[in-house]
């Protein structure tokens, strides 16, 4: 239903789904329980409440820590972006540049500093939090590495993810 653009009815079935892998696995680090809370962050962060999203994608971020450690995965890739986000639009820019910087990082690690759009968009996020701060120029040079990115990626054809980056 989140795909679908409802956002309550996907939110109401991300929290009763999260409920039950609380139930199934207690304590216990796990992947499906890590992205189920990033995703209810993602679906709280688009209806608004921010500070629910933060929670959830920090608990997401601390069990993928917990399963990956020091090794680079799409998944605490994906959550440190989320959670980078988050803080930018909460007014933490400096939280959301360090989650945004280590979510580059990561992403340039996996997929070899080759062009990919998971890059492009961590160089976004890093320019969004550096146009938070203050620093337009920096922000402005991070946006512009992203969208060369996915220009050298898509060509000049139309692609949504060209769309999506220059209307945000």
């Amino acid at each position: 239903y989140h795909s679908l653009g409802n956002l309550q009815k996907g939110l109401a079935h991300e929290e009763r789904a999260l409920k039950m892998r609380k139930a199934l696995y207690r304590d216990q680090p796990n992947l499906d329980l890590a992205i189920n809370l990033d995703g209810v962050g993602m679906i709280y962060t688009a209806l608004g409440k921010f500070d629910e999203g933060i929670v959830h994608a920090g608990q997401a971020l601390t069990i993928l820590q917990a399963l990956y450690q020091d090794i680079p995965s799409v998944d605490l890739a994906n959550a440190l972006y989320n959670l980078g986000n988050g803080y930018n639009i909460t007014d933490a820019p400096y939280m959301g540049l360090e989650c945004a910087e280590k979510a580059l990082e990561m992403r340039k690690k996996i997929y070899k500093h080759k062009a990919h759009s998971s890059i492009a968009l961590s160089l976004k996020s890093v320019g969004n939090s550096y146009i938070a701060i203050g620093d337009l120029q920096k922000g402005l040079q991070y946006q512009e590495q992203g969208l060369t990115m996915l220009r050298e990626i898509y060509g000049d054809s139309a692609n949504f993810d060209i769309a999506h980056y220059l209307e945000s």
